[in-house]
């Protein structure tokens, strides 16, 4: 049986994080933007770029 902490828990993780940096990507890391496109608040969006240790590209030392 798959419970939230199991594989079904895991590949729905990976999806929402791809969904979120693609439209980080997509609105050029624009975080009003970004939340707005996907229908969440702006303090949801920050609890999962955490939750997911999405960083900016500058933070990463990428240019």
């Amino acid at each position: 049986m798959v419970n939230e902490k199991g594989y079904l828990g895991e590949s729905l993780s990976k999806v929402e994080k791809k969904v979120i940096l693609d439209a980080l990507r997509g609105h050029n890391w624009s975080k009003v933007k970004t939340a707005k496109s996907l229908g969440i608040s702006r303090s949801t969006l920050y609890r999962k770029l955490k939750k997911y240790g999405i960083k900016e590209p500058y933070e990463l030392g990428i240019r």
